[in-house]
């Protein structure tokens, strides 16, 4: 049962199956905004992104073609969620 996705109430009821508050198509990575703009998920800043990641509190991956000076940066989104979950105020930290 464990593999099978629920997508609704009525599926979950006759399969004796939890539903899942969680889209089904939400992306693992996100990418790193463009210059002088910002995170569509959070808000932060390039900047500040790139200090979290630089820093470890963050997990990222960089892509570029072999010899490439340039490439992309994916943000895992979990690891940033739980970052800032973890600053809440009066929260348990993580």
């Amino acid at each position: 049962m464990s593999a099978m996705r629920i997508a609704n109430v009525k599926d979950a009821e006759h399969y004796g199956a939890e539903l899942t508050l969680q889209p089904l198509n939400t992306p693992e990575f996100c990418r790193l905004p463009k210059p002088k703009s910002r995170c569509a998920l959070t808000g932060l800043s390039r900047t500040s992104l790139v200090e979290l990641i630089e820093a470890g509190k963050v997990r990222a991956v960089r892509l570029r073609k072999e010899g490439a000076v340039r490439g992309i940066v994916l943000i895992n989104r979990r690891s940033l969620l739980d970052y800032l979950h973890g600053l809440e105020v009066g929260g348990n930290k993580m």
